[in-house]
């Protein structure tokens, strides 16, 4: 319940900075004035600030959270591997390996909500599911198990 909450006021706070930055503009249309003109764009440039911010700020969680799923797993569940190692890399591609030999490939990306977290394999698998299955916890060689 507090994570959708999360979710919420996260939207809440995109619209309330959007809809002053939405006004500050058509006051500044609006003014007749230079002294109003100014205000309202000072009052649009300070909004501004706080949206794009704000945007960032998001942007960053996001980038730190999915930072963390970077790395090396052990897998338990892949086909006809029984000591196939999952390698996450930071530009957002995977390697299954056996060896020195590459099993298979392709992208993966993290996804958040207010509630949840994935990592998906391949667009459709999931880190922890099914073939992509590794037990915990992180080995001091640096491979989840």
């Amino acid at each position: 319940m507090m994570a959708a909450g999360g979710s919420v006021l996260i939207a809440l706070v995109y619209a309330i900075l959007g809809l002053l930055l939405f006004r500050s503009f058509l006051g500044w249309r609006r003014a007749n004035t230079p002294v109003a003109k100014s205000t309202y764009l000072i009052r649009s440039v300070i909004t501004g600030s706080l949206l794009v911010g704000f945007a960032y700020s998001q942007y960053s969680f996001h980038q730190q959270d999915e930072a963390k799923y970077i790395g090396v797993y052990a897998l338990t569940q892949y086909p006809r591997c029984p000591t196939c190692v999952l390698y996450l890399e930071s530009d957002n591609r995977y390697e299954v390996r056996q060896g020195t030999s590459v099993k298979e490939a392709g992208p993966w990306r993290y996804e958040s909500g207010g509630d949840y977290w994935i990592v998906y394999i391949n667009e459709t698998e999931q880190l922890g599911n099914g073939k992509y299955s590794y037990d915990f916890p992180k080995s001091s060689k640096g491979v989840r198990k």
